[in-house]
């Protein structure tokens, strides 16, 4: 939740860059819509828009955790949400 107090502060700040997923695509992706959010959503959507990434970026990194997933899954996950 660093990020979205960072946002309501007034700024993303630096990228999180503690929560990675060791998948290069997903790492990327995550890294593009962290910019996106602090250089292009208005003011008013910030907060909500970081708080939908925070959640993505934790879904991201639990299946990164899990031994069951694979990075394919991850890199397919990462693609599908850049498309939206």
């Amino acid at each position: 939740m660093v990020l979205v107090v960072g946002v309501v502060a007034g700024g993303l700040g630096e990228p999180d860059i503690e929560a990675v997923t060791g998948v290069p695509s997903c790492d990327e992706f995550l890294t593009q819509y962290e910019a996106c959010i602090a250089s292009k959503v208005m003011p008013e959507a910030k907060v909500e828009m970081a708080i939908a990434y925070v959640q993505l970026k934790a879904s991201l990194k639990a299946m990164a955790d899990d031994p069951q997933s694979k990075p394919a899954s991850l890199k397919r996950r990462a693609a599908f949400v850049r498309q939206r």
